[in-house]
């Protein structure tokens, strides 16, 4: 399955800088995130 059908099967909505870390694939990433940005998104 590919990144993008992932994306549509689960409905799942990105911005450009998170699309950006999900795709880091190449070097260590460390993703900071604050409260009420979504960290516990559930999916029904």
């Amino acid at each position: 399955m590919t990144l993008q059908e992932f994306i549509t099967k689960f409905n799942i909505n990105l911005n450009k800088q998170q699309l950006e870390a999900v795709q880091s694939v190449e070097k260590p990433t460390l993703l900071l995130a604050v409260p009420g940005s979504g960290k516990t998104t559930v999916f029904a």
